[in-house]
């Protein structure tokens, strides 16, 4: 979904020192991909070809497998080395969202309700549930909805809404 330490970093186990893989695909924007390309050990990765970046474009559904598709969509979330992204996942019989990481609902082009509501399942980001669980760091250098705020605007979807990455 983005270039944050806790989101990309298990990817250095595909390596040589670990897995060895070959080919993996890594389905990516076009920001990320330049990050993958231009910093090691990412980029002696690409080259060795245990990666191979797929640069998808935001808004086009990416069908990975015969009634499997994944449609990225950017979100607002400190870019600070890549955009960020959710999937809006269709399978055959379900739909769900993915969406761990976002700054703020009302900071997001799409409205998060109607979003939810075309979709089963909606994954997403829980980080804070008040602004006293920071202690003295500041909430806007570290960005995310308050557990509130998402409860209050996703009122009445019940079990659609699971709430993750706290």
């Amino acid at each position: 979904t983005h270039l944050h330490m806790g989101h990309y970093a298990g990817l250095h186990h595909f390596g040589t020192e670990g897995a060895r893989a070959d080919g993996l695909t890594l389905h990516c924007t076009r920001s990320a991909a330049d990050f993958f390309q231009a910093n090691r050990p990412w980029a002696d990765f690409c080259r060795q070809g245990v990666f191979r970046l797929e640069v998808f474009e935001l808004g086009k559904e990416l069908e990975l497998a015969p009634g499997l598709a994944v449609t990225p969509m950017a979100v607002p979330h400190r870019q600070d080395f890549s955009d960020t992204v959710a999937f809006s996942v269709r399978g055959p019989r379900e739909r769900i969202l993915w969406c761990p990481d976002i700054d703020s609902w009302a900071e997001w082009d799409a409205d998060v309700r109607a979003v939810v509501e075309r979709h089963t399942f909606s994954f997403l980001d829980a980080c804070f549930y008040s602004h006293m669980e920071l202690g003295r760091r500041d909430m806007a250098a570290i960005p995310h909805p308050l557990v509130t705020d998402t409860l209050e605007r996703l009122k009445g979807l019940g079990s659609r809404v699971v709430l993750i990455h706290m």
